[in-house]
């Protein structure tokens, strides 16, 4: 869907890998959680999740890790991604 491609290219920037999904869900009226798997150029997967409160023009670190059947690595946050993803989708 091209409405969303921008968080492509903002996973591009920020986290150096490409768009695998984007999911967004409304836990409620007032929250938004977007999850973004991406992939980096060795084909490791990660994910990436954000909740977003519109009203509040606010945005909380949920998490960002590595998942495989043999491990979980929790990896730094990336507060520029998060700020980017927040103003793009808070002014569309």
């Amino acid at each position: 869907m091209t409405k969303y491609a921008e968080i492509g290219k903002l996973t591009n920037k920020f986290l150096s890998g490409k768009i695998q999904k984007l999911t967004m869900d409304y836990q409620d009226s007032n929250h938004l959680k977007v999850s973004v798997l991406y992939a980096d150029p060795y084909d490791y997967f990660y994910d990436y999740d954000l909740e977003i409160n519109p009203e509040d023009k606010a945005y909380n670190f949920i998490g960002h890790q590595s998942k495989s059947p043999l491990f979980k690595l929790n990896l730094e946050r990336e507060q520029n991604f998060e700020k980017a993803v927040f103003e793009y989708l808070y002014s569309h």
